[in-house]
């Protein structure tokens, strides 16, 4: 009797906990939300540390600082976007004009790379270094300093040892790649950069996001067309286009375009009748698995250990997260007053920051995630 009177209580308390969850609207797998209504602070772009302890915000067009926040929700570092942080090196005009206008952070997340311009020319391209006292460097070669116009996208190599960006030549005329080996941080003596030329690319596209491989021997480009591009860096070519794939993905995130970690496939988001999701060949493009999300469905980004990707509806307030694998659904986090902007993961992928339109971060705990 004793054993039937206790497996009743444990039961009756089961039911309270499952009753209190829903009714608080808490997700158990919520570790802290962060709320910046009152302060000013909120930006909508994120970008994670690789063991989740601390995490960027304010990375592109909302707001005028980037903030390096830790897991507790405290800001550790503030950068301001203007002229008296991010030091313009090559221009010598250092007016309010001269605005920073992106930001992307090595995967190791030791060092971010900055870009500016001024009158749509770009001005100065610098490294900005976490590691011992904070440290600016030019990265922009003196024979190109405004001599680009309209730079629409930057990518940063593992280890930083390569930065790549695109933009409109002046002297040749054409949208032109440059990579460059920054100085100190590649085994090269002195930091060089080559150009190549987009070949293939239509005169009138433009590559508004870059990824390289993990193996740093190819670059993958999405153009404004729609358009995927792949280079191999290894004997400097375009090795394939796919014409018209890619979808209207969100303009926020660093993990909406991504190799696997042995780059032999990348994941993005496309087009169809419904948006899908698509795994294909590093090598030739060919689509080796493909996930429907639904009419108006975004993905927000994919986790660097090949496991999951996230998708939104801007119709409901839920972000579910789904295994790259096989599509299932592993979890669906509720937001409260606003929908997601932007998710983040981790570089070990044990976490997922989230930005939403109630000026909310969220800290969540992907641990074990497995499907419910």
């Amino acid at each position: 009797m004793k054993k039937i009177l206790a497996v009743c209580v444990l039961l009756l308390l089961s039911l309270l906990v499952a009753w209190w969850w829903k009714g608080t609207g808490e997700d158990p797998r919520l570790l802290r939300t962060i709320d910046v209504k009152t302060t000013g602070d909120f930006g909508a772009m994120l970008s994670v540390n690789p063991d989740g302890s601390q995490f960027a915000s304010g990375i592109g067009d909302w707001g005028d600082n980037l903030i390096i926040w830790d897991s507790e929700g405290f800001a550790q570092k503030r950068i301001t976007k203007n002229h008296n942080s991010l030091i313009d090196i090559q221009s010598a005009d250092r007016s309010n004009y001269a605005t920073v206008t992106g930001i992307v952070f090595s995967p190791e997340w030791d060092n971010f790379v900055w870009w500016r311009q001024q009158n749509n020319h770009l001005t100065a391209l610098g490294l900005w270094r976490f590691s011992g006292q904070d440290e600016i460097s030019s990265l922009l070669p003196e024979r190109f300093a405004g001599g680009y116009s309209g730079v629409y996208s930057v990518a940063v190599s593992p280890q930083g040892k390569r930065i790549a960006f695109h933009g409109f030549n002046e002297e040749t005329k054409k949208l032109e790649l440059c990579l460059h080996w920054p100085r100190k941080l590649s085994e090269e003596p002195s930091g060089r950069s080559k150009l190549i030329a987009f070949e293939g690319v239509s005169e009138h596209d433009t590559i508004r996001r870059m990824a390289f491989s993990p193996d740093g021997d190819r670059l993958l480009g999405i153009g404004v067309g729609h358009d995927i591009y792949m280079w191999d860096l290894v004997d400097d070519r375009l090795a394939f286009t796919i014409k018209n794939a890619a979808g209207d993905a969100t303009r926020y995130g660093n993990d909406t375009l991504v190799f696997s970690p042995d780059s032999k496939r990348f994941a993005l988001q496309e087009e169809g009748t419904d948006e899908v999701v698509r795994i294909r060949s590093s090598l030739d493009g060919s689509i080796e698995r493909e996930f429907t999300m639904g009419w108006g469905t975004v993905c927000l980004g994919f986790s660097p250990d090949w496991k999951w990707y996230a998708i939104k509806n801007p119709m409901s307030k839920v972000l579910e997260i789904h295994s790259i694998e096989d599509g299932r659904l592993a979890h669906a986090f509720k937001g409260s007053d606003g929908d997601f902007l932007d998710a983040a993961f981790s570089g070990d992928s044990r976490r997922m920051v989230t930005s939403s339109r109630d000026r909310l971060y969220r800290i969540w705990d992907l641990t074990d995630l497995a499907s419910p």
